[in-house]
């Protein structure tokens, strides 16, 4: 297998800044795009159709990733043909799952060429992640931060030419989006060592070797499959349920911040995951006390409650003012909508590291159990709550829905982590949050007359919030150990 040179969790941590802050910044610009592109129910027709590449995207291939870091220790010296016989997993299950697309997205959209777009959405992101989940073992992540600028750089100025010349066209906006996938991934295909071991006939077929590759993944995976997928349908199912249900009335504004808010999240996640699981995964496997994972768990999870608090409290004072002059009229969200969104978000985030303990051990039964469960809550609840609440009963209905799923996991003893409350921590959080909603309450109450003070009480928040980062302990910690590791 092809590594990259040994480093510390801090300083592949900071590597993997780049890799997300490219996708994220451009995430949040496609989306601002997207809302001047697609002009009235376009949008939802745009979120519908990314809602159904998400839930297929996770059956073809959001399981894998997992699977693909467990089982690549067992595979070093038959690496390549490892990485083919992945593919060709990907392959066979991508026929599958667009067949099934294509029909749910024709009888949502009625658009033909729309629905094909779908399914090439779709195989455009199972390659991009099969590239990056490989990158991912062998470290090479200059490789993913070059093809993630590639593809976003690509997708963003398609997208500026559907804004001058395509406007309120929905096919053209999907194909934008293809184009600029396919482009990252040649850039990953021809210009890293993919290449090798590959060929175009022979990784498509099936023999006995492979078959024991495909018992062995799928007898990690399959649960981790079914996880995947239920998770990911309680986390962007209500848009399929909006969808049938006909409901538009601030549709448009909850999907487009919810995108927002996840693209924004995984700049603020993703790198301290991405670095993590693999970590993890080598402490596991080397025999390690579990208090060096235990710790490492921990800390992640103070170290994205620290940067979610302000976000929180901004999105909740500042959000609607911060949508409307972002996004435009037609795309209004209540205050209480998206602190109830991000509030999802942030416990999602925690989950990843509350169910780590099933992960490591490949006994992911219980998740995939536990994530049907709240897969099928959601979905009910959300059946009767979206008629009668709309868009803030389906928020409320993701934060309940995280609150179950995390509950479920730490109620099972088979976990094998155990998560510390850090009772001084809980308080250094709560106190800075009572004391910043003191402050912009009492100022709302006198000042609001004022003119800007909508732009006023947006510096005051972002001004705490950065000062509440940067002195926290756990933010100095890993700042000094990176330090050391760069000297």
């Amino acid at each position: 297998m092809v590594e990259g040179n040994k480093g510390s969790l801090q300083n592949d941590i900071i590597a993997y800044i780049p890799a997300k802050l490219i996708p994220a910044f451009s995430g949040i610009a496609s989306i601002w795009l997207l809302t001047k592109i697609l002009k009235g129910n376009g949008y939802i027709d745009y979120s519908f159709v990314m809602a159904l590449v998400v839930i297929g995207f996770q059956v073809v291939n959001g399981w894998l990733n997992s699977s693909i870091i467990y089982l690549s220790q067992q595979f070093r010296q038959q690496y390549f043909f490892f990485r083919n016989a992945v593919l060709s997993i990907q392959v066979y299950l991508l026929i599958l799952v667009s067949a099934v697309v294509f029909v749910l997205a024709y009888f949502g959209l009625y658009n033909v060429f729309a629905s094909v777009l779908t399914c090439l959405i779709l195989c455009a992101q199972m390659l991009q992640a099969y590239f990056f989940s490989f990158f991912q073992v062998e470290r090479k992540i200059i490789s993913q931060t070059k093809a993630a600028a590639i593809q976003s750089v690509a997708q963003l100025g398609f997208l500026a030419l559907c804004y001058f010349y395509f406007s309120n066209s929905l096919n053209a906006a999907l194909l934008a989006i293809f184009v600029g996938y396919m482009l990252g991934n040649a850039y990953s295909f021809f210009f890293s060592d993919f290449l090798r071991g590959f060929s175009p006939v022979g990784f498509l077929t099936l023999t006995p070797k492979k078959l024991l590759v495909f018992k062995k993944i799928f007898a990690y995976g399959i649960f981790i499959c079914f996880w995947f997928f239920a998770s990911q349908f309680y986390l962007v199912g209500d848009r399929l349920i909006l969808k049938y249900q006909h409901i538009t009335e601030g549709v448009g504004g909850y999907t487009a911040f919810r995108d927002l808010a996840i693209g924004l999240a995984g700049l603020l996640t993703m790198p301290i995951l991405m670095a993590s699981h693999p970590e993890i995964m080598r402490l596991w496997h080397n025999g390690k006390n579990k208090n060096d994972i235990e710790s490492i768990l921990g800390f992640n999870i103070r170290i994205i409650t620290i940067l979610f608090t302000p976000l929180l409290l901004i999105v909740y004072f500042s959000g609607p003012w911060i949508t409307t002059m972002l996004l435009g009229n037609g795309f209004e969200v209540t205050g209480i909508t998206q602190f109830l969104i991000v509030l999802s978000i942030y416990l999602s985030a925690v989950s990843m590291y509350i169910h780590k303990g099933f992960e490591v051990k490949g006994n992911t039964k219980p998740m995939a159990v536990y994530a049907s469960i709240t897969g099928v809550f959601s979905f009910v609840t959300n059946l009767f709550i979206a008629q009668r609440f709309g868009v803030t009963g389906c928020a409320f209905v993701a934060v309940l829905s995280q609150l179950l799923y995390i509950g479920l996991c730490l109620q099972n003893t088979q976990n094998g982590f155990s998560f510390k409350l850090h009772p001084p921590f809980l308080k250094r959080v709560l106190l800075y949050a009572a004391v910043v909603v003191s402050i912009v309450v009492l100022a709302s109450y006198f000042l609001k007359h004022m003119s800007y003070f909508d732009v006023a009480k947006l510096i005051l928040l972002s001004v705490f919030g950065i000062v509440f980062i940067l002195k926290a302990s756990e933010v100095a910690v890993f700042l000094e150990k990176f330090k050391m590791r760069r000297n």
